[in-house]
């Protein structure tokens, strides 16, 4: 697929871009990732290079996979909707 124009430049600027790196072994699987772009197209703002900046200094984001860890993260909620 070749780049074309998109709403805000090339397609993928303001798209839902992500790596993920996945190993699997005995303990479980171990996911980490980060945005292909950054948390703003602003180039004044602070996040215009965040995630460009921790792929440079290789600080992936650890992706959470057991009850454990997902109801260790502080901003786990929970909602149950009824149909």
């Amino acid at each position: 697929m070749l780049p074309s124009r998109g709403c805000c430049g090339w397609r993928g600027a303001c798209g839902g871009w992500h790596w993920h790196a996945v190993s699997f072994s005995v303990a479980g699987p171990h996911a980490e990732a980060f945005l292909a772009y950054s948390q703003s197209s602003d180039p004044a703002s602070p996040h215009a290079a965040d995630q460009a900046e921790r792929f440079s200094d290789k600080r992936w984001i650890a992706l959470p996979f057991t009850d454990a860890q997902i109801n260790a993260d502080p901003g786990f909620s929970e909602r149950q909707i009824a149909q």
